[in-house]
């Protein structure tokens, strides 16, 4: 049943174990299943170290430009929003007063 899945995969993994080094990172699910398929691939230790090392390094950067990214495009809007809620909050004020 299953067992012609695992063999494909497990040929796969043998032909590229580097491709699938690189994928399971940033794919959900995949930080639990990747590493447990590449040990049963013919990829030495030392190799996958440094593979996922190398990785890792280029992960968090991207991850932290991108995460400081959006936080300064959050930053601009929210102060936008805040500009335009305090603006209304006056104009509000000046209505009110004008009433009473």
């Amino acid at each position: 049943m299953a067992w012609p899945l695992i063999v494909r995969t497990l040929i796969g993994v043998n032909r590229n174990p580097r491709e699938l080094t690189g994928i399971f990172r940033p794919v959900p699910g995949m930080r639990i299943i990747g590493p447990m398929v590449l040990t049963q691939s013919h990829m030495k230790v030392l190799n996958y170290v440094l593979h996922v090392s190398i990785l890792a390094v280029i992960w968090a950067a991207t991850s932290s430009v991108f995460g400081v990214a959006v936080g300064a495009f959050l930053a601009r809007v929210s102060d936008h929003f805040l500009r335009l809620a305090h603006a209304l909050i006056a104009a509000l004020a000046i209505c009110r007063s004008r009433e009473a």
